[in-house]
């Protein structure tokens, strides 16, 4: 598990903008996930952990890509601890939209525009809680 303080969970402490959620909202919603799972021989060391939704865990299961819906290709999706996330998401309202093929690939694969995101997004913009 993540020490207090560690560079791992640093992003919240310091209120960085966790996919969009202020630091309040995204210490309720927020948990840790392994990015590389043991079937694909991932580990529990802090290096593999990101910081990821309930929701998120769920979709994204062991995959690591899926399908552009653009171009059809084979992507990568996106690595929360490598990638930079508004290169690859911007909102328009509660509907997330991928920016670049990752970005889209990992929309898809993680359902991130279902109609609970969507109405959870809208809730959030309410009261103030997402960026």
């Amino acid at each position: 598990m993540p020490e207090p303080g560690g560079s791992f969970v640093r992003g919240l402490e310091s209120g960085a903008n966790i996919a969009g959620f202020t630091k309040g909202t995204a210490s309720s919603y927020i948990t840790s996930s392994t990015w590389l799972h043991r079937q694909h021989g991932g580990s529990d060391d802090v290096d593999n952990l990101a910081l990821a939704c309930h929701r998120y865990n769920l979709h994204k299961g062991p995959n690591l890509s899926g399908v552009d819906p653009l171009t059809g290709a084979v992507e990568i999706l996106f690595h929360p601890r490598r990638d930079h996330w508004p290169k690859h998401f911007a909102f328009r309202g509660a509907y997330l939209e991928g920016l670049t093929p990752a970005g889209r690939v990992t929309v898809e694969v993680l359902a991130l525009n279902d109609a609970r995101r969507i109405e959870l997004r809208q809730e959030l913009l309410a009261l103030g809680d997402l960026t």
